[in-house]
């Protein structure tokens, strides 16, 4: 057996004792079965809080209001990215 071949070990990674941001979320809805985070690969965060949909982005740490409904149509249950980032698809209760 020759040591030489096998790679290095990789250090540990660093875990953070606590949190470095901190998003609130007033209104989330606390259910299981519902998809309202959505993390998109330009480090931006949309999430469904009861009728509205707002993004947080990660570098800046700002937070846009997107959209807001109806109340006869609340709340968002799910939210879900194209694949090419650009288009956030939104899902309701009723349909």
């Amino acid at each position: 057996m020759i040591f030489s071949e096998f790679k290095p070990l990789k250090p540990p990674r660093r875990i953070p004792q606590r949190s470095e941001r901190t998003f609130e979320a007033p209104g989330i809805v606390d259910d299981f079965y519902l998809k309202i985070l959505d993390w998109s690969s330009a480090n931006v965060l949309a999430v469904a809080l009861d009728n509205s949909v707002c993004l947080w982005d990660a570098f800046t740490g700002s937070v846009t209001e997107l959209v807001t409904y109806n109340e006869d149509i609340r709340p968002v249950t799910s939210i879900n990215r194209a694949h090419d980032g650009l288009h956030l698809g939104v899902g309701f209760n009723n349909g």
